[in-house]
Order: structure tokens, then C-alpha cells, then sequence
């Protein structure tokens, strides 16, 4: 109704106003609340942007395709277009600017050791290829059992950083006479 497309016209308007002055996440907060009413892709669009703008890549980028997917109807406008393929092409570009970790895992009887980033368990098959990361500062564990190890790791922009964990085996407890 024009009521809710009144109020997602106010909103978005705001974000425009917080996005220009570069208060991303006040920016982010009204865009959500627009797309809540009303997910228009150039609402959802500036969505991703704010994310973009946050550092937070990995989402930003799932939501430029996600964006670049939307379904439009006949008689949508020509802007519902256009943040489509801007959308697609964004995704494109941040995909190629996304950090990714490879890990080096060492160390004895490592079958079902697992490694998690930020608390974020991190599948085998990737360890070797690269696990996608938003670029800053990030924790690194690798556990198996009641062996665990843990590292920091700091990536930039379209770098590929190996992370070399090695879990070590517990020393036994003394044997009481």
C-alpha cells in the first residue's frame, strides 16, 4: 500500500543522508528496516553497499548476488533493473577482492581434528584451497581431542595467507608410585 511505500521511500531517504556523511552503520540500520517492509533491490542494494563499506565483504558480496538474482515483474521500474546489474557487477568485483586463509595442519593422528575461525568451523575440504574471510584480524583454533592450538591471522584486500597450526601431543600425567 502507498502507506508502507511512503514509509521505505523515508527510510531509504535517510540512509542516503547517513551513507553520504559515511555512517555506514546507521546507514545499514535504516536499509534494513526499508527492505524489511519492502526488499526492493535498490533498497537492498545500498543494503550491500553499507556492508561493503563495513568490511563485512563476505556478506556484502552474498547480498549483491543475492540482489542480482531478484526476480523482476513487468512494470517494475527501471531502476529495479539497473540495481540488478549493478548488483552483479559489484559481486564480481568484491568476490576478487575477498581474502581468503589457507591452512597447514601438523602434527600426529590428526583424523578428525577440526579447525575454526572466529568460532566458525571451517569444512577440511578448503583447508588446503582457502577459506574466504572479511580482511582484518581473525582467531584461528585447530583441536583434536584435548589437544588444541590457536593463532591470529591479519589479511588485506585479495591476499591468500597460510596459517601453519601444529597440535602437539599432551604430555602424559605422572605415574603415583
Amino acid at each position: 500500500d502507498e502507506t508502507t511505500r511512503a514509509a521505505v521511500r523515508a527510510l531509504a531517504a535517510e540512509g542516503d543522508v547517513l551513507l553520504e556523511k559515511g555512517d555506514y552503520s546507521a546507514a545499514l540500520d535504516r536499509f534494513r528496516r526499508a527492505a524489511a517492509l519492502i526488499a526492493a533491490p535498490t533498497v537492498r542494494l545500498r543494503e550491500a553497499t553499507c556492508l561493503e563499506k563495513l568490511g563485512k565483504w563476505i556478506e556484502a558480496a552474498d547480498l549483491y548476488r543475492k540482489v542480482s538474482r531478484t526476480e523482476l515483474k513487468p512494470g517494475d521500474p527501471a531502476s529495479f533493473r539497473q540495481a540488478t546489474e549493478q548488483a552483479a557487477t559489484q559481486a564480481v568485483a568484491l568476490d576478487a577482492k575477498i581474502p581468503k586463509l589457507v591452512f597447514a595442519l601438523s602434527g600426529s593422528d590428526l583424523a578428525g581434528a577440526t579447525i575454526e575461525v572466529d568460532g566458525q568451523a571451517v569444512p577440511s575440504a578448503v583447508w588446503a584451497t582457502g577459506w574466504p574471510v572479511n580482511p582484518g584480524k581473525h582467531r584461528v583454533v585447530a583441536s583434536k581431542g584435548d589437544r588444541t592450538t590457536e593463532s591470529n591471522a591479519e589479511v588485506k584486500e585479495a591476499e591468500k595467507l597460510q596459517v601453519t597450526l601444529v597440535l602437539r601431543e599432551t604430555a602424559a600425567p605422572p605415574i603415583a608410585a
